[in-house]
């Protein structure tokens, strides 16, 4: 095992997936099972987010991997104008496409047209405007995507929704956003999600605390490393037979079997 420690962007700090807003990940190698920021399943191994922190892909390369970063982009503030078409107003235009404290910016940029408008600058205002128009675009489409996957991935809709009301509080589509957002997290499947994933990260804890074989090796196939985990072997099936039975259909219950068949554990009594 070994830990990276690293400052995160935003959604690491928000994403269920992980644990809060913590600066230090553990990451175990134990040769196959694809878990984001609980398993790397070889080296180097690369895990791909999305802007709004969903997982949308991992040791993905070449074409695919170049389709996963159009497809991340394609929702990104990023791409919030086009090359050259904001030119005056180019600090305001990078400040928004950061994501970060994107009110702030809007009430510049509300100052700065006021200002321009006084002057009778026309170029300042049509850039002013260009930017206003461009980042309710993306958050009115990002909501509507979030309301028409909403039953088929919550998860994704769930984070969609937290970047409008993060990007936007107190606006209407942001309004409109909080309040889509506080009906899916009281979403059964939401909630059973959430607490899954904590099991998870437990189980993926107890993992973490075995103890190596004397030459260093955590091979769960290894027959000295099972012999000195035997206890925490018995407590781990009994952890992954849970949240398998009471949350199969979830991502947590399905790494949960994976673990359980990696380490044998139907073979643990």
């Amino acid at each position: 095992m070994s830990k990276s420690s690293f400052v995160p962007r935003t959604f690491f700090a928000t994403n269920p997936m992980f644990n809060g807003n913590k600066l230090q990940f553990q990451f175990t190698y134990t040769g196959r099972i694809p878990i984001p920021g609980r398993y790397i399943p070889m080296l180097p191994s690369n895990f791909l987010f999305n802007s709004d922190g969903f997982l949308i892909g991992s040791n993905v390369h070449g074409e695919e991997l170049e389709a996963k970063v159009k497809e991340a982009l394609g929702e990104a503030l990023e791409t919030l104008t086009h090359p050259g078409e904001v030119g005056r107003l180019a600090e305001y235009e990078a400040k928004l496409k950061s994501g970060n404290n994107v009110m702030v910016t809007l009430s510049q940029l509300v100052l700065k047209k006021r200002e321009a408008t006084e002057k009778n600058d026309a170029k300042v205002i049509a850039e002013a405007n260009l930017l206003f128009t461009r980042i309710f675009d993306w958050a009115n489409t990002k909501y509507t995507r979030a309301m028409a996957e909403k039953e088929r991935t919550p998860m994704a809709s769930l984070m969609r929704l937290n970047a409008i009301v993060k990007c936007l509080p107190g606006t209407v589509i942001g309004e409109k956003a909080a309040r889509a957002l506080a009906e899916l997290e009281a979403d059964p499947r939401i909630v059973k999600e959430i607490r899954a994933n904590k099991e998870l990260r437990d189980i993926i804890t107890q993992i973490s605390d075995m103890k190596p074989t004397p030459n260093g090796y955590r091979d769960p196939n290894d027959p000295e490393f099972r012999k000195i985990n035997f206890a925490s072997l018995q407590v781990l099936k009994e952890n992954c037979m849970r949240l398998i039975t009471v949350c199969p259909e979830t991502d947590a219950g399905a790494h949960s079997q994976m673990i359980f068949d990696d380490f044998k554990l139907k073979d643990v009594n």
